[in-house]
């Protein structure tokens, strides 16, 4: 706003300027035109003179006349001038205002070019700040997909790790399982030793007949007791005693049994068989469990060598998608790196492009600037009659200051030739005086006589005094 503010200031003024040199044109054209409109009036008013008429009425009747005529001539031809010179400023006026308005349009198109230029690099910057904006959401998306495939990884070694740590625990489980079971049959093995030791014992000690029914609910019974006995021995905290090996019994050799009165006999041997039999039917049991128990077993190492190499697959396939993905994220970033070349080459060259055009706008703008200035120093320069008058005054201006020093050196000259003829006609005086006073030593000055001053003496004085004084009036 300023700068448009002082430009129209500027114009302004170039245009009263422009105003009053063309009135000081047209009144000097008029003042020289002026003298010869006289000129062609004397011809005509020769022209226009009657004979001498004898009448005197009549003669001043033609007089009259004359003068009327004479006048309207004079004011028809101040008219036509006043008209000329009217037309002259009105065409002025509007060849000013021409110029103005081609001014005004230059000007315009100016402000619509740069406005143009402005409009077309906020059309650049927006379409960088887009594609910026693009560039930004594709990589957004780009790192969304990278996390999304990072917590897919994180989340396979976690269902790594926690396979590993079920297999572990499975492991674990079945070992766990081994050994109670191993446990299990050892204390199986030891009450069943215990309890043939125990029946052994009982047999011989209490030689009845009994039957099945009523020796378990005595062997519960004696078990029970036998149980309390041992809870209330831990209970009185007694010192270990050394326990005697039973009595080894002479085995009878297997012979033909034979009837005998004693019942006993048969007993035993009734006992002893069926003892055998549910050892043999134990035996048989134990032998299936413990095929059970190993084909349990081998089910649980096959499932567990199954998991190990299912886990060892899992591995290898995680080891080979960790592989893809480094070489995926690899190749991404070569890509990444080249596409960010390009931007930055592509930027580059569109602030080249752009540095040129501002360039070359400036360049037009300085150059219509020049073009502009020696346009107002043109209009601006007075006429050529103006310039060779002030020229003619420059030229007498020096020639004057020339024949001034001339002259100031032509008197110069004269007081120096005039100072010395009076230097040497005072050295020729004092010579005589002295000449004089050894020619009569006994003459001598009168004390208040006063000294004479010869008229050659004032003259030389006054040629003396006389340049100092003009001196000081320059």
């Amino acid at each position: 706003m300023k700068e448009l503010k002082k430009q129209k200031k500027l114009e302004k003024k170039l245009q009263k300027e422009l105003e009053t040199s063309q009135n000081e044109k047209h009144e000097h054209k008029h003042e020289k035109d002026q003298p010869n409109q006289c000129v062609t009036l004397d011809p005509v008013q020769q022209f226009e003179q009657q004979p001498r008429i004898l009448d005197w009425r009549l003669r001043r009747k033609l007089q009259a006349q004359a003068e009327r005529r004479k006048a309207s001539l004079k004011r028809r031809e101040e008219r036509k001038a006043l008209r000329e010179k009217e037309n002259v400023a009105k065409m002025e006026r509007k060849r000013i205002k021409r110029e103005l308005k081609e001014k005004q349009r230059a000007k315009e198109l100016m402000g619509r070019l740069f406005l143009k230029e402005v409009e077309k690099q906020q059309r650049f910057e927006e379409l960088e700040l887009m594609r910026e904006e693009d560039r930004l959401s594709r990589q957004y998306a780009k790192q969304l997909k990278r996390e999304e495939k990072q917590r897919e990884r994180e989340e396979k070694i976690t269902a790594k790790i926690k396979l590993e740590e079920e297999i572990w625990t499975t492991q674990m489980e079945i070992k766990r399982e081994e050994v109670e079971r191993h446990e299990e049959e050892t204390r199986r093995l030891k009450r069943e030793k215990e309890r043939k030791k125990t029946e052994a014992i009982s047999r011989e000690l209490y030689p009845v007949q009994q039957d099945d029914e009523a020796l378990s609910e005595y062997e519960a019974k004696r078990l029970q007791r036998m149980e309390e006995n041992k809870r209330m021995l831990a209970s009185l905290n007694l010192p270990a005693m050394a326990h005697c090996s039973p009595r080894p019994q002479v085995t009878k050799p297997a012979g033909k049994v034979e009837p005998t009165r004693r019942s006993s006999r048969q007993q035993k041997r009734r006992v002893v068989a069926e003892q055998q039999a549910r050892a043999r039917q134990l035996e048989e049991q134990r032998q299936l469990e413990r095929q059970a128990a190993q084909k349990q077993e081998r089910e649980a190492q096959i499932a567990l060598k199954r998991q190990q190499i299912e886990l060892e697959r899992q591995q290898q396939k995680l080891k080979r998608e960790q592989q893809k993905e480094e070489e995926k994220r690899k190749k991404q970033k070569i890509r990444d790196q080249k596409a960010e070349q390009r931007r930055r080459l592509r930027i580059q060259q569109l602030k080249q492009i752009e540095d040129q055009r501002l360039k070359e706008w400036r360049q037009q703008m300085r150059e219509q600037e020049l073009q502009r200035r020696r346009e107002l120093e043109r209009l601006n320069e007075p006429p050529p009659e103006i310039v060779a008058q002030r020229n003619a005054d420059v030229q007498k201006f020096i020639q004057e200051e020339l024949d001034k020093q001339a002259r100031l050196a032509k008197e110069k000259k004269q007081r120096e030739s005039q100072l010395q003829v009076l230097a040497t006609k005072k050295e020729m005086e004092r010579t005589k005086q002295e000449e004089q006073h050894r020619q009569h030593p006994t003459t001598e000055v009168k004390a208040g006589s006063k000294p004479v001053i010869t008229a050659d003496q004032v003259v030389a004085a006054g040629t003396l005094e006389l340049p100092m004084e003009f001196e000081l009036v320059l």
